[in-house]
């Protein structure tokens, strides 16, 4: 037989662990809404130093940069990117606050300009573009993710009677 105060001191224990667990599942469905939150629009801002898209919360304002390093704001290229700000990765604002050269810019590495050729709409793509690939594309059983289906075809075109009607047309 148990005692009174052993079952009360056992039920109280029990409370305590139901408590704990429920506040324990609550705080991790908190924590999985906050992170689809953060992600849910994707990298969206550009790092003005290292032009690499980062998340909201990957990056800081460059004003804060400009402040308090004077020496740092010339490695920086005036990029506005989301809400008209400069914004500077982490990584780029930890080097820049050392004084150190940020690595993008020690290894000379940068995305090129695109060239105004390529804004192109689909249609345009699709008509310039020297092979066209069909394949059937179906959802998977599980996670509905698309995956290929069969034998996936792919057909050469001669894009260069496209490029003269194109061209003739404008």
């Amino acid at each position: 037989m148990i005692s009174p105060e052993r079952k009360a001191k056992c039920n109280a224990y029990d409370r305590h662990r139901r408590a704990v667990l429920k506040d324990t599942k609550t705080s991790v469905d908190v924590s999985v809404k906050k992170f689809r939150d953060i992600v849910k629009q994707g990298p969206i801002c550009i790092c003005s130093c290292c032009d690499q898209l980062w998340y909201k919360h990957s990056v800081v304002n460059a004003w804060k940069l400009r402040e308090s390093q004077f020496d740092s704001a010339k490695y920086l290229c005036n990029k506005i990117s989301v809400d008209d700000k400069e914004w500077i990765c982490r990584t780029c604002n930890n080097h820049l606050m050392k004084n150190k050269l940020p690595c993008a810019i020690a290894n000379g590495m940068s995305f090129p300009m695109k060239p105004e050729i390529f804004d192109l709409n689909e249609l345009e793509c699709r008509l310039l573009a020297p092979r066209i690939a069909f394949q059937k594309l179906m959802q998977a059983p599980r996670g509905r993710q698309l995956k290929t289906h069969g034998n996936i075809v792919k057909c050469t075109c001669r894009c260069c009677s496209h490029c003269n009607h194109i061209t003739t047309a404008a």
